[in-house]
């Protein structure tokens, strides 16, 4: 008996293997990449493997006599079956995925941004989110009435008041992995006693910044405006989409047309729409029909709308992004504020601050804050960490597990964010135009 089964066991025990090995690439992956890239390819290595096995099993008696001398038309079926199955399994763990972001891991994402026609994503006016960082640590995300964030025990409405500090910038600025009262917008407020304005959003490029800076600048009129410089804010501002493991969420970018120009993002996004579909209830019946009535349906229309404008793209009738123009770029978006800072006799700061992997190029800082203050907040963190490895363990956040502390996000911790603050008000206190009371 074991002897007849034999060659069927050996073969799917080989197949498990295989498969394994593959689930064990998409774990790996998963923690480097976006979605799209390797996602679907993984997909459809293991609905491979899967049809493998279906036709092991039945092959002698099923298959072997429908395709006897037809090995190209058997192999061209289940590539072709390969396909659909391939792009349902996406649909289904996108939707799965969702579920578990907007109603299980997450009660900041799916709170407190929403979809918008200019900017991606911003920030929803009046909304509190918070959530235990990996650390067992609580995160609150509290924006106040006009969108920007706030400590949590602070109140909804309150109106800015001058002398004013203009914060722009992305999760550095915002003050990812800590409180609001942790991040240095807030903490240069306290040491000047002054009113700050936090406008950073997480995934936020030099296309949104130079969008809010328009607006906020003139709305405003800060007596300081600092501005975020790291070296992965233009390279965001050239992508079509934000980083997502789930969703395609569009975003601004610049294009090359007579001059560089800034393009509206290519649609809206219809994830954010999943939010009202939210069952009351935890389990696995409300989270199958969640997956079924709005994940695929929802990820079906993305597709849609995604495939549409690829066709643009390729067609002509949308430019493509300025890939190769990250330095005009910079110099393009830094300039124009500086300009704004001009007009309405606000001083610019530039603040540049990067992580470990990306060094800064203090020389671009320099030539691109011609007219403006530099507040090197990153080459006095380098200055005190003696390494990469006693940098990375003085200022980005760790978890203790057991005797071992281990990494767990390379933002700054609220430590890194007191050094920051420090230079800003620093810099701030050095300049000739400093508040008048």
């Amino acid at each position: 008996m074991l002897r007849k089964y034999a060659p069927l066991l050996l073969f799917s025990a080989g197949l498990l293997l295989i498969y394994v090995l593959v689930s064990g690439i998409e774990y790996v992956l998963a923690a480097r990449s976006s979605v799209y890239g390797w996602y679907n390819l993984v997909n459809w290595a293991k609905i491979l493997l899967f049809l493998a096995w279906i036709v092991g099993l039945f092959y002698r008696r099923t298959f072997q006599p429908m395709f006897r001398n037809k090995p190209v038309i058997f192999l061209a079926g289940l590539l072709l079956i390969s396909v659909p199955l391939t792009y349902g399994k996406s649909l289904f763990d996108r939707g799965r995925i969702a579920y578990n972001f907007f109603k299980v891991k997450s009660t900041v994402g799916a709170k407190v941004h929403r979809a918008h026609p200019e900017l991606g994503l911003v920030s929803v006016p009046h909304s509190y989110g918070k959530n235990k960082f990996a650390n067992g640590k609580t995160i609150h995300v509290k924006y106040d009435d006009a969108g920007f964030r706030i400590p949590h025990v602070a109140p909804y409405a309150h109106a800015p008041e001058k002398p004013l500090i203009l914060f722009l910038g992305d999760s550095y600025t915002f003050g990812d992995k800590c409180n609001a009262e942790e991040a240095f917008p807030w903490l240069t407020g306290q040491r000047l006693d002054r009113y700050t304005i936090n406008a950073g959003i997480g995934s936020y490029g030099l296309a949104q910044m130079l969008i809010r800076a328009r607006k906020l600048i003139k709305a405003y009129r800060p007596e300081f405006v600092v501005v975020q410089y790291s070296p992965w804010l233009a390279q965001r501002s050239v992508r079509i989409y934000t980083q997502s493991r789930y969703a395609r969420i569009p975003v601004p970018y610049f294009v090359r047309e007579k001059d560089i120009r800034l393009r509206p993002p290519l649609f809206d996004p219809p994830v954010y729409g999943l939010r009202q579909w939210m069952p009351p209830d935890h389990g696995f019946w409300p989270k199958a029909k969640f997956i079924w009535q709005a994940g695929i349906p929802v990820f079906w229309r993305e597709d849609l709308l995604h495939w549409k404008a690829q066709w643009q793209e390729l067609s002509g009738s949308v430019s493509a992004p300025y890939t190769s123009g990250i330095r005009e770029i910079e110099k393009h978006v830094y300039g124009e504020i500086a300009g704004i800072c001009r007009k309405l006799n606000s001083r610019l700061i530039i603040l540049p601050v990067s992580t470990i992997t990306l060094p800064i190029d203090r020389d671009r800082v320099k030539l691109l804050a011609k007219g403006a203050n530099i507040a090197d907040a990153d080459s006095v963190l380098w200055s005190l960490g003696k390494d990469e490895d006693h940098y990375a363990r003085l200022f980005c956040h760790w978890q203790t597990r057991g005797e071992d502390s281990v990494l767990v996000d390379y933002h700054p911790n609220p430590y890194a964010h007191k050094i920051i603050a420090q230079e800003i008000s620093r810099v701030i206190l050095q300049d000739p135009s400093h508040f008048t009371e």
